[in-house]
């Protein structure tokens, strides 16, 4: 215990965080201890999209515990990419047409490119995009960034589900007909022209051409691993994931519109301790071998769970996780017990 208490002194001096009482220093965590039974916990493996999640759960209820107020957010911080990351991950492109992806941007002009009234622009453009579409016309998924220039900027990525009523009754077709050639250029003039108007740009001076931009995803995996860019400190584009300096942050940093429109496959599958344990140790391979390592969290103890993003198709790194479980299963099955016979052999003259 004499130990213990010099263990403790010097960890205070160091980190300067002062330790109240010796007791509080744990001997070592009962987290850490991997559990010996399946009693308690119950393995699994889930996946949606390109993502699959190994994790421990406990079969009773846990009451979870912390919470309260968060601060303001001031960047693009390490666990807000992971959470981007994994929540795009889950979405099954590969069942979106092509042809209902578009890519957009818009940039906050001053006096609007202060934080607080780019966020109300946001909602304002937001709803105006559901009356031209409906509210149930589209989804997607936003990012804002800060730029050189002093001006903020949003990056969207939209699935459109239905075209707008007017170009139904000129084409005489229904809304959920597919979109015309020309969907990319309307959709960038009423961009312009609606952005203005929520800028608060009168009739006699127009929106600048390079306020707005729109057109059809040609990569929708490209563009959204593009807004993923800059978490890094060493990153060129670091400068746009952090409010700068005198700025009051305001919001998150990003955001999913209509969600429950985009299309997800949820799958899983019950595994033993023993498998939860080697399936882990290939995805933390897998993650250590892509460039979004860099957003993975250690594994903090023998019932942490893992997550990983992978596969160049959806479901295709669920289907080797499931197809090594199977087969280790097969190859621990014990052989039928062996036979013997005491019929003579009959050779062939």
């Amino acid at each position: 215990m004499e130990n213990l208490e010099v263990m403790a002194e010097g960890v205070a001096e160091f980190g300067g965080t002062p330790v109240p009482s010796p007791t509080v220093v744990p001997l070592y965590p009962s987290s850490h201890k991997r559990p010996k039974s399946n009693e308690r916990y119950r393995c699994v493996v889930q996946s949606s999209g390109t993502l699959v999640r190994v994790s421990m759960k406990e079969k009773t209820h846990q009451q979870r515990k912390g919470g309260g107020i968060r601060n303001g957010v001031s960047c693009f911080s390490r666990q807000s990419s992971q959470r981007f990351m994994f929540k795009k991950a889950m979405i099954c492109w590969d069942s979106i047409p092509k042809s209902r992806c578009f890519c957009l941007r818009v940039t906050f002009l001053p006096p609007e490119g202060s934080l607080a009234r780019s966020k109300a622009c946001l909602r304002s453009y937001r709803k105006r995009l559901s009356a031209f579409l409906g509210s149930d016309g589209f989804s997607g998924l936003w990012k804002q960034e800060y730029t050189r220039n002093g001006d903020w900027h949003v990056h969207m990525v939209l699935v459109i589900w239905k075209m707008p009523r007017s170009l139904a009754k000129r084409d005489h077709v229904e809304c959920n007909a597919e979109l015309p050639a020309d969907f990319a250029d309307v959709l960038a003039e009423w961009t312009a022209r609606t952005w203005g108007n929520v800028l608060g740009w009168n009739g006699e001076e127009r929106c600048p051409a390079d306020a707005t931009w729109c057109e059809k995803a040609r990569n929708v995996q490209r563009t959204l691993g593009y807004l993923t860019k800059g978490r890094w400190v060493h990153s060129a584009k670091w400068y746009e994931t952090k409010v700068p300096e005198g700025a009051q942050p305001e919001g998150r940093w990003w955001g999913v519109i209509g969600g429950k429109m985009l299309p997800n496959q949820y799958q899983g599958l019950d595994i033993t301790m023993a498998e939860f344990h080697q399936v882990r140790r290939i995805l933390a391979n897998v993650v250590e071998h892509r460039a979004s390592g860099a957003c993975h969290l250690p594994i903090w103890s023998a019932t942490s769970s893992l997550t990983a993003v992978g596969g160049a198709h959806d479901g295709t790194l669920y289907d080797s996780v499931k197809k090594y479980v199977e087969d280790t299963r097969k190859a621990s099955e014990p052989a039928p017990p062996v036979q013997n016979i005491d019929e003579p052999l009959q050779v062939a003259a």
